[in-house]
């Protein structure tokens, strides 16, 4: 078996801005894998990918898209 690694990445900008820094990751590393989590609603760019589609078309290695599980809303006291 071999060694897993893996690497958080902090951007500050847009999914695209985000997209580019992991790619950049990605080029240094040489990883199997990419784990990334679902595209939601973001308050990017209206139109712009986000930035698992950015990922899926552009990585040099598999992505791995992680569904969260849904959320349970609390009951909230009135």
């Amino acid at each position: 078996m071999s060694a897993v690694e893996g690497e958080v990445v902090h951007v500050t900008g847009h999914h695209a801005d985000a997209a580019d820094a992991v790619l950049d990751v990605a080029e240094r590393l040489v990883p199997t894998a990419l784990v990334v989590g679902r595209p939601a609603a973001h308050g990017g760019e209206l139109g712009a990918p986000s930035l698992t589609a950015v990922l899926t078309e552009r990585s040099p290695c598999d992505v791995v898209v992680v569904v969260p599980p849904a959320r349970v809303r609390e009951p909230v006291a009135a």
